[in-house]
């Protein structure tokens, strides 16, 4: 491991790995190490195995936020975490993910859509569908007593797509 290499807590948009509470630190190690075994490439496996090292040692270069990203969405995303570590250490990598840069954008467009869909709070629901734009992306429209709202809702977020009001 290289002497040079920042503390994660100086890295920008990044948890800290002294903010890590134990399971999940032991978990994203185990994890790291995991998949630096499992892959083929030289250059992932090499990624993959400093991130493992660099939280053991509370430690992670800026180069490396990307692959904590990438390890956790694949593990939430295929059911890995849950299968391997029940439903505890799911929820503790999940957290853990919501306060990355990309996790916590997710939560933010969550937020927006959940206050836009408050406007609907004791209207009378006369319609609501679900409908594919391609892969990993779906539409879902509501129609109450006021107007409709469709949501956008892909891999990467959930947007308001289009707001109508009833005059």
């Amino acid at each position: 491991m290289s002497s040079r290499m920042p503390p994660v807590s100086d890295i920008p948009n990044g948890p800290a790995a002294a903010d890590l509470e134990p399971l999940q630190r032991e978990l994203l190690i185990e994890e790291a190490r995991a998949l630096a075994e499992a892959l083929a490439d030289p250059e992932r496996r090499a990624r993959y195995a400093e991130l493992a090292e660099a939280v053991e040692a509370g430690h992670a270069p800026e180069h490396l936020v990307d692959a904590v990203h990438d390890l956790l969405e694949l593990g939430l995303e295929t059911g890995r975490f849950r299968r391997r570590y029940t439903a505890e250490g799911e929820q503790a990598l999940l957290a853990l993910y919501r306060r990355t840069p990309r996790g916590a954008a997710g939560q933010a467009t969550a937020t927006a859509a959940n206050e836009a869909l408050g406007a609907l709070r004791g209207r009378r629901v006369q319609s609501v569908a679900f409908t594919s734009k391609g892969p990993g992306a779906w539409a879902l429209a509501l129609a109450t007593d006021a107007g409709r709202v469709s949501l956008r809702i892909a891999r990467d977020g959930v947007w308001v797509e289009s707001v109508e009001v009833d005059s």
